[in-house]
């Protein structure tokens, strides 16, 4: 399959402009989203890599996100406590909606100490040599020269502090771009914070960047530390991060490294999937067979293990999975049944399981035809680019009998591109788009599938509500100088002319106070308002008339809280890793309904001061598209 040539584009970039000092217009007192436990008494010592066996904590149930705390000081983040390094089958993920549930394989209760110290006892691989090993206060997968931060993104921000921050994000991110940039925080080389064990630091990136849908940055970065220097938590995000990128091997160094007394039945399988890859299929048959006389584990997590072991070690073993009695889908039995190209019933994995259908999209053993309606979701989190969007839809092209081809999306998208008309473009835009709207996931994910056929699109005036997604679709892969080719096309004070002015504020000269409080509400009717909160973010209006427009709107920009003030704390610290995590903390959501405009406001204001003027830009704009 052959698409057009795309463009080579590049995102604009400007000088900063400072942040608009504003006077309190709220109506009672806000709450503060940051997540609890500051002001408790301080742990001695972070926690430090231990060869002795760590508790397992109850696996904590999965939850939705819990109404903001209101007196939280951010001050009294330096003298927080720490929570501990350990996490249980349910991780910190909390309650993103449709979470995926508990990530490590569940254990009977009363569980014995077992006797199979010969098989679990194996000898730990020698320490590389000196020259070999590795920093664990430098770990990342980009630095600047690739898109990434700078080394001291973090500053002097206390490591504890942080660490919660990222455990209270519940993902998925409302902003896609918000997303993409955090992704880029977490996975810069940056210096570990103070206060926080390092190999801990990278386990809360890791196990974030699992919430987050992105499976295989999250294994990349979950291998930057020396298998022998994991503590207990890093080692656990190991594990998860190798079943959600169904790479079981890619789990063993840490499973080899791990104590022999680790006896709890997820480790016991592990390494029974791992003797098994190495080559000793015995040993690995008499763990799994341990684990089910024992009952220490499901039948359906055994059977998993067995099949991976069966696979892996080439065995005659049969193993026959049945789905019809389980009622959960955690990591393990994801991670287990994907490596081995079985499919999940749909029953077990839901639309709005929005992390594990992220991991599915890019599953290798799934056909490119089968992983495309994940994909769109995969899209619409930010986890896949207009690009690997294209590459899918052409490999579920070329996979395909000819015979077979009519009429699915990748024939659509065909069009959209080699249209003969430019009217037969615009009606296979149309169909790919569909009924769903660029407020839901899905949607989004639909109008970044189409970016590049778009920008093959010459602007042309009477489209209405066509205009505003072919604009929110150049905006998703960042085209920020095609959609700026169709302001004169558009309606001044439509949704695309406000996407098109927040995307690039000096296409116009001025926005006055009427341009923003007269702009189409939306869905969800908060379009004006986050036009305003991007608008006085970017600084391209004045204080009085960002007041004006706010009173108008009942908008209190200039509301304070615990999260504002953290936020305004790392902008004067120039912590670009700071902001955006904490940016992150302040636009987490399933939709833009449930992001506050105050909040999109001060994050707009605090990304374009300290450099990231590009992604506040393209945030504002996004919060238009899906207000």
């Amino acid at each position: 399959m052959r698409f057009a040539k795309p463009f080579t584009l590049a995102l604009l970039a400007t000088a900063s402009i400072g942040v608009i000092a504003l006077p309190v217009l709220g109506r009672g007192a806000p709450e503060s989203i940051l997540p609890p436990g500051f002001g408790d008494p301080p742990d001695a010592k972070p926690s430090k890599p231990s060869s002795k066996p760590a508790p397992r904590p109850a696996a904590a149930p999965a939850r939705e996100p819990e109404a903001p705390q209101l007196d939280i000081d951010i001050d009294a983040a330096e003298r927080s406590s720490s929570a501990s390094s350990e996490i249980s089958g349910a991780g910190s993920s909390g309650g993103s909606a449709g979470g995926s549930g508990s990530v490590a394989v569940q254990v009977a209760d009363g569980t014995e100490e077992t006797n199979d110290t010969e098989l679990l006892d194996t000898p730990i691989m020698p320490d590389l040599p000196p020259y070999a090993r590795r920093p664990v206060e430098l770990v990342g997968v980009i630095g600047p020269e690739s898109e990434g931060l700078e080394v001291n993104a973090f500053g002097v921000t206390p490591g504890r502090f942080l660490g919660q921050v990222l455990k209270g994000i519940n993902a998925p991110v409302a902003s896609r771009w918000a997303s993409i940039t955090l992704r880029r925080a977490l996975l810069t080389r940056a210096k570990a914070p103070a206060g926080i064990d390092p190999a801990d630091w990278v386990a809360e990136r890791t196990w974030l960047l699992l919430k987050m849908g992105e499976a295989d940055p999250a294994r990349m970065l979950a291998q930057g530390i020396d298998s022998d220097r994991q503590t207990a938590h890093m080692r656990d995000m190991a594990l998860q991060a190798a079943l959600a990128s169904a790479d079981p091997a890619s789990a063993c160094p840490a499973v080899e490294h791990a104590p022999g007394v680790y006896k709890e039945a997820q480790w016991m399988l592990a390494r029974a999937v791992c003797n098994a890859l190495s080559g000793e299929s015995a040993q690995a048959a008499a763990l799994v067979d341990s684990v089910a006389d024992k009952g220490l584990a499901k039948q359906i997590d055994t059977l998993l293990a067995e099949k991976v072991v069966g696979a892996a070690g080439n065995t005659r073993r049969s193993v026959k999975i049945q789905w019809d009695k389980v009622t959960k889908l955690t990591n393990w039995r994801f991670g287990m049944a994907t490596a081995t190209g079985l499919e999940i019933p749909a029953t077990l994995l839901p639309a709005d399981a929005w992390r594990m259908r992220a991991w599915r999209a890019r599953a290798p053993l799934r056909t490119a035809s089968a992983r495309m309606d994940d994909a769109l979701i995969a899209a619409g989190l930010g986890v896949f680019s207009n690009q690997a969007m294209v590459d899918l839809y052409g490999a579920a092209y070329d996979e395909t009998d000819p015979a077979e081809r009519s009429g699915k999306p990748y024939m659509v998208l065909r069009d959209a591109y080699a249209g003969e008309s430019s009217g037969e473009r615009l009606d296979a835009l149309r169909k790919l788009w569909g009924e769903t709207g660029a407020e839901t996931i899905e949607g989004y994910g639909r109008l970044v599938l189409t970016a590049r056929a778009a920008a093959l699109l010459r602007p042309e005036a009477g489209l209405g509500a066509t205009a505003d997604q072919i604009v929110s679709s150049l905006l998703t892969a960042g085209f920020v100088d095609q959609a700026s080719g169709w302001l004169n096309s558009v309606d001044e004070g439509s949704s695309a002319w406000a996407q098109i002015v927040s995307a690039n504020p000096d296409a116009v000269a001025s926005v006055d106070p009427g341009d923003i409080t007269g702009l189409d509400e939306g869905k969800s009717g908060l379009r004006a308002k986050f036009f305003l909160a991007g608008m006085a973010g970017l600084g391209k209006i004045s204080t009085e008339q960002a007041n004006d427009a706010a009173e108008s709107l009942e908008v209190a920009l200039g509301r304070q809280d615990a999260w504002t003030r953290a936020l305004e704390k790392a902008v004067l610290a120039g912590e670009p890793g700071t902001v955006v995590v904490l940016t992150a903390l302040g636009l987490q959501g399933n939709a833009w309904s449930a992001v506050d405009p105050v909040y999109l406001y001060r994050a707009v204001s605090a990304l374009n001061r300290v450099g990231l003027t590009s992604e506040a830009r393209l945030i504002a704009a996004e919060a238009v598209a899906r207000g």
